[in-house]
């Protein structure tokens, strides 16, 4: 707008200093030009304010955002486990309030139909039939009798009444605790409805994350170089838990090697297909390949994770890279890995029994899909898992 007023100024006042039209002609594409130059370095500012965008995102970390993306689904699948059990709950309760109230009822109707009967009695004897019973006493004990037969029929009267009464307001109790149940059975179907659609929003994520990943050879290669870092950090974790000076929990050592007599007979961690083997990986379209310091097992989501001998565990935790995680030493500084768990069914320094449940299988953190990342490790170092396990 500026530039456009600007030549008509300009234009403006060589007309009236006499210049030829030709002249104004030149200015004119001169002034134009320039115009043309302004519009192209303003596209080019904005591009470059793109692409500085772009980077930016680049330089946040995969495995940050995968984590935080899984740390959210599995809050919401925790959310959808409480909403399910409160669904459970009031269901259940619903059932036994209502067989209570089936109950309540038919005592009231039982009391409501004697009360009746009683009262119908009462009406048709009239206001001084107990009077009249009493009066035509023949003799002092007979007045004493009549008396207490009237009054036993008074107390009975009187109780048959109240029982009437306690029946009502049981009854009332009851239909009001059945509201309340209906009240929260509902609102926990609701949470859950809600749970349901973050849970499907934040797995969408989760996918559209993986996909670019995948379709942008830099973030392959970015993504490639924070896991080679963070298997690295593994590496180190777990050493570390095999030196006296980074314990924290007392470790049995068993010199007898029982476990390293178990190579080629140890029991598979879980069923499935094995997707990835020990060693490098080479990533096609790429330069770049990624070490794989085990076995990776495609398994269906929620199936158990067994150990693979008795031993106690070491960690059990969300792990960066390698989500919900499972170590377990074996003695004699060997060691089982299980990672990218869906939950974790055992805690640090518990004892585990071989073929023990230890977690179920997932995908936390992993851009592959729902499978188990397993390793064996002899004081930190990783050993191919595939001569270890019974064929």
């Amino acid at each position: 707008m500026k530039v456009w007023l600007a030549s008509i100024i300009v234009l403006f006042s060589l007309s009236m200093t006499g210049f030829s039209a030709a002249q104004v002609a030149d200015v004119q594409q001169e002034i134009e030009r320039k115009r043309q130059a302004q519009e192209e370095l303003r596209r080019k500012i904005q591009d470059d304010k793109r692409k500085g965008e772009r980077i930016k995102r680049q330089e946040r970390s995969i495995l940050l955002d995968l984590q935080q993306v899984d740390r959210r689904i599995d809050k919401l699948n925790r959310e959808i486990s409480d909403s399910r059990a409160g669904i459970k709950r009031s269901e259940d309760r619903i059932a036994i309030v209502r067989g209570d109230l089936g109950g309540l009822e038919a005592a009231l109707a039982s009391s409501q139909k004697r009360l009746g009967r009683r009262l119908r009695q009462m009406y048709k004897s009239g206001k001084t039939n107990a009077l009249n019973y009493l009066l035509n006493a023949k003799n002092p004990a007979d007045f004493q009798r009549r008396l207490k037969y009237v009054r036993s029929v008074a107390t009975a009267d009187a109780e048959l009444i109240r029982r009437t009464r306690e029946h009502q307001r049981a009854l009332a109790e009851k239909k009001a605790e059945l509201e309340v149940e209906a009240v929260a059975l509902a609102c926990n179907k609701r949470k859950l409805e809600r749970s349901r659609g973050k849970q499907v929003g934040e797995r969408r994520n989760k996918k559209a994350l993986a996909r670019r990943v995948k379709g942008d050879r830099l973030l392959l290669e970015k993504s490639l170089a924070e896991k080679k870092v963070r298997a690295a950090k593994l590496d180190q974790m777990i050493t570390g838990l095999y030196k006296e000076k980074d314990r924290r929990i007392k470790i049995a050592r068993v010199s007898s090697g029982a476990f390293g007599k178990k190579k080629g007979y140890l029991p598979w961690p879980v069923k499935g297909k094995v997707i990835h083997r020990f060693g490098r990986q080479k990533y096609a379209g790429i330069k770049a390949y990624s070490e794989c310091a085990g076995i990776k097992i495609k398994a269906t989501h929620g199936v158990p994770i067994r150990a693979v001998a008795a031993g106690r565990v070491l960690f059990a935790d969300w792990y960066m890279g390698y989500g919900k995680m499972v170590v377990v030493d074996h003695g004699d500084g060997y060691g089982s890995v299980y990672t990218h768990a869906s939950e974790i069914e055992v805690s640090k320094g518990q004892q585990v029994s071989a073929g023990g449940m230890i977690a179920r299988v997932g995908s936390t953190e992993s851009l592959s899909g729902e499978m188990l990342y397993f390793q064996i490790r002899h004081y930190g170092k990783p050993l191919d898992p595939w001569p270890w396990l019974e064929h």
